[in-house]
């Protein structure tokens, strides 16, 4: 399979697993015997199984949305190697950064970058094919540096729309989104585990 082939499953998949993984907890915990008639939790704790059931529903979709996503930036990214090159310079650079109720910190570059393509004029704003909030400042700041306003740089264009460009090719950026798809499955399995316990000690 090729990279676009690849980058079109992905693509495929990043709409079609949220979908799926929405769908299977809820069946698959009244085939375990969850929920029994009526769907009431009056009076009675969640069983472990309806905890996977409920907790799945919820955050399984958005396991898969990001891990799909990752892999599709991943796949853009080495595509993009193969992109042609044309000499930019950055226009604007600015590091942000903001305060999260689970990952603490996360920081962001923004880049505005300018390049010609046979003889027009083009503006960039994308970095990498990767999320724009990261966990590490060490990496934002050395891509700040690397990316200061006024800098020289290559830009790499995709042939079929010029418009559409990157400064970065390294697809290990796109795994800062394994920490949401992390999260989620940890959070489905403690409550499964909490109500396991609950249930055998009581």
């Amino acid at each position: 399979m090729n990279d676009r082939a690849r980058v079109r499953l992905w693509e495929t998949l990043r709409l079609a697993a949220p979908i799926v993984a929405f769908a299977l907890p809820y069946p698959m915990a009244r085939l375990l015997s969850g929920f029994g008639p009526g769907f009431q939790f009056v009076d009675r704790e969640v069983s472990p199984v309806e905890a996977f059931g409920i907790l799945g529903t919820m955050l399984l979709p958005i396991a898969a949305w990001a891990y799909a996503t990752m892999r599709l930036e991943q796949t853009l990214a080495v595509l993009s190697r193969s992109w042609p090159t044309v000499p930019g310079k950055i226009d604007a650079s600015d590091v942000s950064q903001k305060a999260t109720y689970r990952s603490g910190r996360l920081w962001a570059l923004d880049v505005r970058y300018v390049y010609r393509v046979a003889g027009v004029d083009y503006v960039g704003t994308q970095l990498a094919f990767a999320p724009r909030w990261l966990g590490s400042q060490y990496i934002v700041d050395a891509l700040a540096r690397r990316y200061a306003v006024g800098a020289a740089v290559q830009v790499r264009y995709d042939p079929d729309q010029p418009d559409e460009a990157v400064l970065e090719t390294d697809d290990q950026l796109a795994i800062q989104r394994l920490f949401a798809v992390w999260v989620c499955l940890l959070v489905v399995a403690a409550g499964v585990i909490v109500m396991t316990l609950r249930r055998v000690l009581h």
